[in-house]
């Protein structure tokens, strides 16, 4: 009786390595902004908003420099985009054609805001006023003292402060009351 003979498996083909996870893309300035709020970039936050844009693309940024930007801006920016974004970027300086940063916006809004005649008026009516812009601080939240227990108050639970342990209330062995 003629044996049959286990045929080799065939070699199976390695398998093609998983793609990586492609780069974040940041369409827009805003999308970009968004991302570095998003991710704890301060710093990046803070540079980005004294960049007067010229032109944007993902990854490379044409700006206007001016007297206000920092020593060594384009380096630091770079650095500090290329840490919370994962990505390298081109920076391109330019001597004129941007638009007007957003401090420099936040500035002339607010400029604007206080010399409208309805806030001097509310400002003279209110001497001891203020005006604040932006967002208002954050309320401060109000703590509750806990009463102090005094000697001879039943004990409260810590899971649940509506449950009182008291000793006259015996719980796990009462008897109904006749």
């Amino acid at each position: 009786m003629p044996v049959a003979l286990a045929q080799p498996a065939p070699a199976r083909a390695a398998a093609p390595p998983a793609p990586a996870t492609a780069p974040v893309d940041f369409p827009d300035f805003d999308a970009l902004a968004a991302h570095l709020k998003e991710r704890g970039a301060a710093k990046a936050l803070t540079m980005l908003r004294q960049l007067r844009l010229v032109e944007y693309e993902s990854g490379r940024i044409v700006y206007e420099t001016h007297d206000r930007l920092v020593k060594d801006y384009r380096k630091r920016l770079r650095e500090e985009l290329s840490r919370a974004t994962d990505r390298v970027w081109i920076l391109e300086e330019t001597a004129a054609g941007g638009e007007m940063s957003q401090a420099e916006a936040e500035a002339a809004a607010e400029a604007a805001l206080k010399a409208h005649p309805m806030i001097q008026a509310a400002l003279a009516a209110f001497p001891d006023s203020k005006l604040t812009i932006g967002r208002p601080p954050a309320p401060e939240i109000e703590t509750v003292d806990e009463p102090a227990v005094a000697e001879g108050d039943p004990a409260v639970s810590d899971d649940n402060p509506d449950v009182v342990y008291d000793d006259d209330f015996h719980f796990g062995d009462w008897e109904p009351d006749d």
